[in-house]
């Protein structure tokens, strides 16, 4: 990210693609231009990323998202 201002990121996602609507929402995880990254551990089968920012003059660009995801071990 190159911005200006503080940020959040929320994760939304389904334990099941195919399931229910219902979408569980994870965080927000706030972070600033200083923060180099964000650790968290969400286990979901479908997965959104939600950014926001409610600063006064503030911006962000985007470059390339890079996710590390695992394996879970949760069962329903």
């Amino acid at each position: 990210f190159l911005q200006t201002g503080e940020m959040s990121m929320t994760v939304l996602g389904r334990k099941f693609a195919n399931g229910a609507i219902y979408v569980e929402n994870s965080g927000p995880f706030y972070f600033s231009p200083q923060t180099g990254k964000i650790d968290m551990r969400v286990e979901h089968r479908l997965v959104r990323l939600k950014f926001e920012s409610n600063t006064i003059d503030g911006n962000f660009e985007m470059g390339r998202l890079v996710i590390t995801s695992e394996f879970g071990d949760e069962r329903p």
